[in-house]
């Protein structure tokens, strides 16, 4: 059947977000499009950021690299971000695909994480340690690990990436990711 230009035209208003009727020229479009990149990117950035907090992570770090130097502490913080930044494009990829291959739908993901968090909420509350009892790790690299992967991307960040690239896409999440760590 031969579809005349204005017929593809609707429909091409129609994906882009118009109303059949509409009159969106080719600017109006890419001003939505943009539109809902910058929405997705601003959701995305304040999600990542409330979930992996990194002003506590960096606290934490400034108490457990007590005695370091320099150079050390340095280490340690690069170690934490790649660590960080490292499980997050891995989670970003596979999440998704490991969610379908287990047949868990997103929905029942989220709830689940939600309980998750909850959970771990209580027990920090709970089990507050007394000011002046942080364990120093041992060993070279290790408090670069404990701060990148339990504090900056512990189960809710996984969770909350693997979300949000189902949602958005991988590009906005990882960006968003990556602006959070930048604070890191």
């Amino acid at each position: 059947r031969d579809v005349d230009e204005g017929e593809a035209l609707r429909a091409v208003r129609e994906v882009a977000g118009g109303q059949r009727g509409d009159n969106l020229g080719a600017g109006d479009i890419q001003h939505r499009q943009g539109l809902r990149l910058m929405e997705g990117f601003v959701k995305s950035l304040i999600t990542m950021f409330v979930i992996m907090d990194p002003f506590i992570s960096s606290l934490v770090f400034m108490e457990m690299s007590h005695g370091m130097s320099s150079r050390e502490k340095s280490a340690e913080a690069l170690t934490a971000v790649c660590v960080a930044g490292g499980l997050l494009v891995l989670f970003s990829f596979s999440g998704p695909y490991l969610l379908e291959a287990l047949k868990i739908d997103i929905r029942s993901f989220q709830i689940a994480g939600g309980v998750i968090l909850i959970i771990m909420g209580v027990q920090s509350v709970l089990e507050a340690a007394p000011e002046g009892s942080v364990q120093r790790p041992v060993g070279s690299k290790a408090l670069g690990v404990i701060i990148g992967t339990p504090l900056l991307t512990g189960p809710g960040a996984l969770m909350t990436i693997t979300t949000l690239t189902k949602q958005f896409g991988h590009l906005i999440p990882l960006l968003a990711s990556a602006t959070v760590l930048a604070f890191a």
